[in-house]
């Protein structure tokens, strides 16, 4: 980079700052083109409403599918024999926690929930906390890692109710869908709401990663001054 005294910059995840020091004049990049520079930045906070927008979108999905799949059990009686003419009944009873895939489901949306409600917070009150740039590369970060763990949740809770609705006769595995059908039918609709939240995840990942390949070859343009 050149030298240039009289010249700072502030550079953090969505805009570039150049300030002018020592006679106390300010100017943004682009400042001289007049209404020209109103462009990008309309651009960038429309970019920004829609990531808030698909981050709410999201965090309803993500909280759908935990609250309906922590919340699903059912119980049943059923007769299992009879003596003589008395049958024998037993009661049993069908809840996510009785498979580790459920609850790594349950899991893996609940720690999405919690993470889009924090980006929520830091994109609309914390816009200006950012650490010599750290802040899109951690976003982004977050952003991917949160849209791998949803992906297992989902997709092993799927494998699971797949089994659960048809069995597998190679296995010897017992359908039970047949036998407990609210339960079913709701964890079908908390996969289903995790996949919707997978889906806007994914572009929520696509959109942070655009924002900090654009700090990157903002930085870089700044740096061959």
């Amino acid at each position: 980079m050149k030298d240039l005294p009289s010249t700072a910059y502030h550079l953090t995840c969505s805009t570039v700052f150049m300030a002018q020091e020592g006679d106390g004049n300010h100017e943004k990049p682009g400042a001289a083109s007049g209404y020209g520079s109103l462009g990008p930045r309309l651009i960038s906070k429309r970019r920004d409403m829609i990531l808030i927008l698909l981050r709410f979108m999201a965090l309803l999905a993500t909280t759908s599918g935990t609250i309906v799949m922590a919340l699903n059990r059912e119980t049943k009686t059923f007769v299992v024999g009879t003596i003589g003419t008395t049958p024998i009944k037993a009661t049993l009873t069908a809840k996510f926690q009785h498979t580790p895939a459920n609850i790594f489901f349950v899991v893996a949306n609940g720690w999405a929930t919690l993470h889009n409600m924090l980006m929520l917070v830091i994109e609309t009150y914390g816009r200006d906390l950012d650490f010599k740039g750290l802040r899109c590369v951690a976003i982004a970060s977050l952003d991917t890692m949160i849209f791998a763990l949803v992906a297992a949740g989902a997709s092993s809770a799927a494998f699971i109710a797949e089994i659960a609705k048809n069995g597998n006769s190679h296995a010897a595995w017992n359908k039970i869908c047949d036998k407990f059908e609210t339960f079913c039918h709701h964890g079908g609709a908390a996969i289903i709401a995790s996949f919707v939240g997978l889906a806007l995840l994914s572009a929520i990942s696509v959109i942070s990663n655009f924002k900090l390949q654009k700090q990157k070859t903002t930085v870089g343009s700044v740096d061959a001054m």
